[in-house]
Protein backbone atom coordinates (compact mmCIF):
# COMPACT_ATOMS: atom_id res chain seq x y z
CA UNK A 1 0.00 0.00 0.00
CA UNK A 2 1.51 2.91 -0.74
CA UNK A 3 1.90 5.52 1.72
CA UNK A 4 1.61 3.15 4.39
CA UNK A 5 2.98 4.99 7.30
CA UNK A 6 1.26 7.86 6.70
CA UNK A 7 -1.94 5.99 6.46
CA UNK A 8 -1.62 4.25 9.51
CA UNK A 9 -0.91 7.60 11.91
CA UNK A 10 -3.81 9.10 10.14
CA UNK A 11 -6.29 5.73 11.33
CA UNK A 12 -4.96 6.06 14.52
CA UNK A 13 -5.15 9.86 15.11
CA UNK A 14 -9.20 8.91 13.89
CA UNK A 15 -9.51 6.22 15.78
CA UNK A 16 -8.55 8.33 18.92
CA UNK A 17 -10.88 11.17 17.99
CA UNK A 18 -8.82 13.32 16.67
CA UNK A 19 -9.82 15.07 13.00
CA UNK A 20 -7.18 15.77 11.13
CA UNK A 21 -7.62 17.71 7.99
CA UNK A 22 -5.52 19.41 5.11
CA UNK A 23 -5.40 22.88 6.80
CA UNK A 24 -4.17 21.21 10.34
CA UNK A 25 -1.79 18.96 8.55
CA UNK A 26 -0.42 21.37 6.52
CA UNK A 27 -0.33 24.04 8.63
CA UNK A 28 0.94 27.89 7.99
CA UNK A 29 3.69 27.00 10.68
CA UNK A 30 4.85 23.70 8.59
CA UNK A 31 4.85 25.47 4.70
CA UNK A 32 6.44 28.18 6.42
CA UNK A 33 9.08 26.24 7.82
CA UNK A 34 9.73 23.25 4.79
CA UNK A 35 8.06 24.78 1.69
CA UNK A 36 8.13 27.61 -0.44
CA UNK A 37 4.62 28.33 -0.21
CA UNK A 38 2.60 31.35 1.35
CA UNK A 39 -0.70 29.46 1.22
CA UNK A 40 -1.96 25.97 1.74
CA UNK A 41 -3.51 26.16 -1.66
CA UNK A 42 -0.45 26.73 -3.42
CA UNK A 43 1.30 23.72 -2.55
CA UNK A 44 -1.81 21.51 -3.23
CA UNK A 45 -2.19 22.92 -6.29
CA UNK A 46 1.18 22.31 -7.62
CA UNK A 47 0.51 18.71 -6.83
CA UNK A 48 -3.03 18.53 -8.25
CA UNK A 49 -4.67 17.72 -4.79
CA UNK A 50 -8.28 18.77 -4.06
CA UNK A 51 -9.32 16.32 -1.18
CA UNK A 52 -7.91 14.49 1.49
CA UNK A 53 -8.46 11.56 -0.25
CA UNK A 54 -6.14 12.70 -3.06
CA UNK A 55 -2.91 12.51 -0.21
CA UNK A 56 -3.31 8.42 -0.47
CA UNK A 57 -4.03 8.34 -4.70
CA UNK A 58 -1.33 10.87 -5.96
CA UNK A 59 1.56 8.57 -7.71
CA UNK A 60 5.24 9.23 -6.38
CA UNK A 61 6.70 9.51 -9.38
CA UNK A 62 4.28 12.60 -10.05
CA UNK A 63 4.77 14.13 -6.77
CA UNK A 64 8.28 13.42 -5.49
CA UNK A 65 9.73 16.01 -8.52
CA UNK A 66 7.59 18.85 -7.63
CA UNK A 67 8.57 17.92 -3.79
CA UNK A 68 12.36 18.16 -4.26
CA UNK A 69 11.90 21.16 -6.21
CA UNK A 70 9.60 23.21 -3.69
CA UNK A 71 10.07 22.10 -0.25
CA UNK A 72 12.85 20.53 2.16
CA UNK A 73 11.85 17.15 1.08
CA UNK A 74 13.39 14.76 -0.95
CA UNK A 75 9.86 12.65 -1.79
CA UNK A 76 5.94 12.95 -1.35
CA UNK A 77 6.26 10.30 1.28
CA UNK A 78 8.83 12.10 3.47
CA UNK A 79 6.52 15.30 2.98
CA UNK A 80 3.54 13.62 4.20
CA UNK A 81 5.17 11.18 7.00
CA UNK A 82 6.82 14.74 8.44
CA UNK A 83 3.56 16.49 8.54
CA UNK A 84 1.78 13.86 10.01
CA UNK A 85 4.90 14.15 12.99
CA UNK A 86 4.66 17.88 12.69
CA UNK A 87 1.01 17.98 13.27
CA UNK A 88 1.29 15.24 16.28
CA UNK A 89 4.29 17.64 17.95
CA UNK A 90 2.50 20.84 17.81
CA UNK A 91 -1.39 19.46 18.54
CA UNK A 92 -1.14 16.46 20.41
CA UNK A 93 2.11 16.41 22.62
Amino acid sequence: MPYENFANSILQLASHGVPVDLFSLFSDRFLAEYTCFPALEDLLSGLRIHSFHDLFSTPPDEADPFVRQNTEFNTYEEMLNTACDYFIVHNIV
